[in-house]
């Protein structure tokens, strides 16, 4: 669901600067908002550290897993600003790929106590709190986004199938997910990601149809939605449609072979 600029390099005219050093150099001002910009078939965003245009090579998002927050800087800059927000919300970020979710949801309570309401951040809050499972706190950053922002935002869309998503995989506020959802697809009725997230809702409300309705239509958009293969595959099950069903499943095993252990976690299965 949610995209995230994943720092891996840093391309300088004349060299290439380390990426620690770059981190700390630009001090991760922004780092949430930054454009992505292609170059041939890779992407990239554009930045400044300390004046000098860069260019920041995208991937998979490996390099955080190498990534600590002591060799990052964070831990310094934090000791001198304990109120620095971006640094607080990078060193969460970094936490979050090395699924360290106690101090991914510490960073981010203690980030919440300084951000302005309107913060723009909160939207990359509501996602790290999801990411650490914390999904009541998500929903209160997406919500605060929301109100802050209003419905005519252009993020607006996003926000509400964040806060959608956030209800339909903790399984709670059924209806409200539902609501956002719709709502969302109302102002994009082509977005196979929003249909990706009611159909999540649909099934776990038990409305097996509407919720391969939802799935059909998002593959038929963006074929390689893994989970939108498994989430048709469980619905099928459901409804005793077996072959319908594994052949569903077994494509989403393919397209993202953890996917089952991530839906056990989630009570989500057959």
């Amino acid at each position: 669901m949610l995209a995230r600029v994943l720092w891996i390099a840093v391309a300088l005219l004349g060299g290439v600067v380390p990426v620690p050093r770059a981190l700390a150099a630009c001090r991760l001002v922004n780092r949430f908002e930054l454009p992505v910009i292609m170059s041939g078939t890779r992407p990239m965003v554009h930045a400044k550290i300390n004046g000098t245009d860069v260019l920041f090579l995208t991937d998979s998002g490996s390099f955080f897993s190498t990534l600590t927050p002591e060799t990052a800087g964070f831990e310094e800059a934090l000791k001198l600003r304990p109120d620095d927000l971006p640094a607080l919300l990078a060193r969460a970020n970094v936490h979050a790929w090395r699924r360290e979710s106690p101090a991914v949801i510490a960073d981010l309570d203690a980030a919440d106590r300084i951000a302005p309401r309107g913060a723009e951040a909160r939207m990359q809050m509501g996602d790290l709190y999801a990411a650490a499972g914390s999904y009541p706190a998500a929903i209160a950053q997406y919500t605060t986004w929301i109100d802050t922002h209003g419905r005519d935002d252009a993020r607006s869309a996003h926000a509400l199938n964040a806060r959608c998503w956030t209800r339909a995989v903790w399984g709670q506020e059924l209806g409200q997910a539902l609501a956002d959802c719709d709502l969302a697809l109302k102002m994009h009725p082509d977005d196979a990601s929003y249909l990706d997230s009611r159909g999540l809702v649909r099934l776990r409300r038990g409305e097996y149809d509407q919720a391969i309705a939802d799935y059909t239509r998002a593959l038929r958009l963006q074929p390689n939605i893994a989970w939108s293969h498994y989430g048709r595959g469980v619905a099928e099950l459901r409804k005793g449609m077996k072959d319908e069903g594994q052949a569903d499943i077994d494509a989403a095993l393919k397209l993202q072979p953890q996917i089952a252990t991530e839906a056990r976690q989630r009570n989500i299965g057959p």
